[in-house]
């Protein structure tokens, strides 16, 4: 066998071991969490950790401070420094998945998030008891918080990564060079709720309609 021959079995092989690998680090970052819901029996974890946590005490005044208290406790952020390769990461010398966007389920197990995580945790876990919530994210800021309405109706902004609520819209953005601010409910339903945070700023429909009048 020549040398260009040896060559190029060489690179077909390194090729080859490249493409199996992508498949399977793709394989487990995308389908993982989501079998992790029939594997690990993921409703049935969720309901064990509100049953455990918050027993059948489901008002917000009681659990909400409980489940930011558990997620400061418990949920570990992955750093770049523990990374070990694409989202694989090493925590207390444990190899762990970590998936963003994970469902409340794969967070108790693995404990680990960033704030969209955080956000989505909570959401997930408010809405059992039975509230309405969604998490919200802007263009412009990578942060993520949530927001949920009590019982009476009344609107609560949390900063779930932060444990502390939001006392106020517009202050909680301040002066950030922000453009688009969208709220998320569980169901993937998306609103854009920009006005609400910066009222001086048109939303899309205004700013659709402002220029067809120009036109």
């Amino acid at each position: 066998m020549n040398l260009k021959v040896k060559a190029f079995y060489k690179l077909y092989l390194i090729f080859l071991i490249s493409f199996v690998t992508t498949l399977l680090g793709l394989f487990l970052l995308i389908w993982y969490p989501l079998l992790h819901n029939y594997i690990y029996k993921g409703n049935e974890t969720v309901n064990n950790f509100i049953e455990k946590n918050l027993g059948n005490n489901s008002n917000d005044d009681y659990a909400v401070p409980i489940i930011l208290q558990w997620m400061k406790d418990n949920i570990h952020y992955p750093t770049d420094e523990e990374r070990i390769f694409w989202n694989f990461y090493s925590i207390n010398n444990k190899t762990t998945l970590f998936y963003r966007g994970s469902p409340a389920s794969w967070i108790i197990k693995t404990k680990i998030g960033r704030c969209g995580e955080f956000s989505l945790f909570f959401v997930e876990i408010i809405d059992r008891l039975g509230y309405r919530a969604r998490s919200v994210r802007m263009n412009g800021w990578d942060h993520a918080w949530a927001e949920y309405y009590t019982k009476e109706g009344y609107k609560i902004l949390v900063d779930t990564s932060g444990n502390k609520l939001i006392k106020s819209q517009i202050e909680w953005i301040g002066d950030k060079n922000l453009t688009k601010v969208y709220a998320t409910d569980i169901n993937g339903k998306k609103e854009e709720v920009t006005k609400e945070y910066m009222p001086q700023l048109p939303n899309e429909n205004e700013t659709t309609a402002s220029l067809s009048s120009k036109v």
